[in-house]
């Protein structure tokens, strides 16, 4: 049987082993780490994907001419609602001019992570509905500002918000613009 010898010709002393143990122990406590960190970006990102997913698929039902039923009537609208620092969202659909409406789908984020930082139209805000408007997808949003007062049926604006990690800066930024219809994940 072979036995690893230092130069002096005696095996590895307590030291060495000690040493080597160390600088193994620290090695692992990055990795782990950094998977921990790892971990929280990627909940953000399928949270992100998530929600834009759920915003373009009430946009593609309007703009296909799917047709929903509430009480009988076809689709005047299908939408969006979140809360600033909430977490989860709602989809829906309404009747013509909003006489009836059907809750379609409530999701909750995944754990610790929240909507933060709501702005429309520039201003900060504590909940918006985005509404998409047959036959071409137009978009109006109602909001309720932070400073005060609620809009409605606001067209051609722009909203945005955060999908953040409690306490991380791991964070991905949905973008709603109204004039072009255009929903982006940053």
């Amino acid at each position: 049987m072979r036995y690893f010898k230092s130069q002096s010709g005696r095996g590895f002393n307590i030291i060495e082993l000690v040493v080597i143990t160390a600088i193994i122990a620290v090695l692992f406590g990055a990795v782990v780490t950094n998977l921990k960190e790892g971990e929280k970006g990627r909940n953000v990102k399928l949270a992100a994907d998530s929600v834009q997913s759920a915003l373009r698929q009430m946009q593609n039902n309007i703009l296909s001419g799917q047709v929903h039923s509430v009480s009988g009537k076809a689709a005047g609208s299908y939408g969006f609602k979140i809360t600033n620092n909430g977490t989860s969202y709602t989809t829906f659909v309404e009747e013509l001019n909003k006489t009836a409406y059907a809750v379609l789908e409530t999701v909750n984020l995944p754990n610790k992570i929240s909507i933060t930082n709501l702005v429309v139209d520039g201003n900060a805000s504590t909940s918006l509905e985005v509404r998409f408007y047959p036959p071409f997808g137009k978009i109006k949003m109602d909001y309720v500002k932070l400073a005060g007062g609620s809009v409605a049926d606001a067209e051609n604006v722009q909203a945005s918000f955060d999908l953040m990690y409690q306490g991380t800066s791991h964070k991905k930024t949905i973008v709603i613009d109204g004039i072009s219809g255009r929903i982006e994940m940053q």
